[in-house]
């Protein structure tokens, strides 16, 4: 079995303000979908809580017709946890993984501290 977790980069972290900040609403990017003739908008804003080690996520996304009105509006939130290769190994073994490799990438990369994300290959002992 493999398990995808984000890496915790603490240097990156500290750019997340500590709480929601309406003002810090910014465009993402704006796709225009020609055979739907829509733009699509992204807006996202996100903070830290450092105790809970979490980063809460809020996305806008806006349809808008090619003249610019908006069409559709979807609030999307996502809460993700951070954990280091430490936490994450303690985890698993404590319900029983056995760690077959750790990595940092699905190209089999041993895991160093440029990844953005830990690939955890695990197993269930016979």
């Amino acid at each position: 079995m493999f398990c995808n977790v984000w890496a915790a980069k603490p240097q990156l972290l500290l750019n997340f303000p500590t709480s929601y900040q309406e003002e810090a609403l910014h465009l993402l990017e704006s796709v225009p979908l020609a055979e739907e003739a829509i733009i699509l908008d992204h807006y996202y804003t996100a903070w830290r809580d450092d105790f809970r080690q979490l980063i809460h996520e809020r996305h806008i996304m806006e349809e808008k017709d090619m003249s610019g009105n908006l069409t559709r509006r979807e609030n999307l939130t996502m809460t993700r946890a951070w954990f280091t290769s430490r936490e994450m190994e303690h985890l698993l073994c404590r319900v029983g993984f056995d760690i077959v490799a750790l990595l940092g990438d699905f190209e089999g990369e041993p895991l160093a501290p440029h990844h953005l994300e830990m690939v955890w290959h695990v197993r269930r002992p016979a």
